[in-house]
């Protein structure tokens, strides 16, 4: 009698883990936590995204995969990164190779706040960030379509402040969008030879130029001629900038 309970008992509790591992296992996802076959947890970074992100990441828009594949190309040793005018996570999560992740950004909305505390392995800063100190150069520093929002005189000390903060650095805008397309583009159109200029100096050089359609979904744009059906996503401009002091 007392063995058919003890099976009866071990029945029901087995049947209860069974129930219970999807729900569990959809948590853990939820929250960023996997474990493999050999029973090791691993953190992902697949971070909720606002639409912002969203729209950026349409089909056709390679934007910033282009500036992922480039960040993979010039800073695969990475320790340290630092996304500045970082709207969401969407983008420096996928930086998984890099261990420490720092981001900051101006606004901090209230649709801004929930992702970003939903976020994980990401140290998120608000604030000002010419106005920020950092105690120490970051391996690489990202700015993706950002500049273009900033007026003269602002947009070259910015440029030069995220130039002493990084070994290396990735920078996108938009190329030679013409004003008053996307509202808040201050300094389009921006052509190659404008972009360039803003990161003349004497402390590192542009190590790779590179173009890439995406963006703002708002600077697409209908092909002349006929023949022609739906919006081409706008063409980008990327420079990867490295510093010539290892420290």
């Amino acid at each position: 009698m007392q063995i058919a309970k003890y099976v009866l008992t071990l029945l029901t509790w087995r049947c209860l883990v069974a129930r219970a591992a999807p729900i569990i296992a959809a948590l853990q996802r939820e929250q960023g936590l996997t474990v493999d076959e050999k029973g090791i947890p691993h953190v992902t970074l697949h971070p909720p995204a606002t639409t912002y992100w969203v729209k950026r990441t349409l089909p056709g828009t390679l934007l910033y995969n282009k500036t992922l594949h480039l960040a993979m190309e010039y800073a695969p040793k990475a320790l340290t990164v630092l996304d500045v005018g970082a709207y969401d996570p969407g983008y420096i999560s996928q930086l998984d190779w890099i261990p420490t992740k720092v981001a900051t950004d101006i606004q901090f909305s209230v649709k801004q706040a929930r992702v970003w505390g939903q976020s994980k392995g990401v140290a998120f800063i608000q604030g000002d960030f010419l106005k920020l100190k950092f105690a120490t150069k970051f391996d690489l520093v990202t700015c993706n379509q950002v500049v273009e929002h900033l007026p003269p005189g602002v947009v070259e000390p910015f440029v030069k402040k995220m130039m002493s903060v990084a070994h290396t650095l990735i920078v996108s805008t938009t190329l030679d969008l013409p004003f008053g397309v996307i509202p808040g583009h201050v300094q389009d159109p921006i052509s190659e030879a404008k972009f360039r200029s803003w990161f003349d100096g004497p402390d590192g050089r542009i190590i790779k130029y590179a173009t890439a359609r995406g963006g703002n979904p708002r600077g697409n744009y209908t092909l002349p001629g006929p023949g022609h059906v739906g919006r081409v996503a706008a063409l980008n401009q990327i420079v990867v900038w490295a510093s010539f002091n290892p420290h």
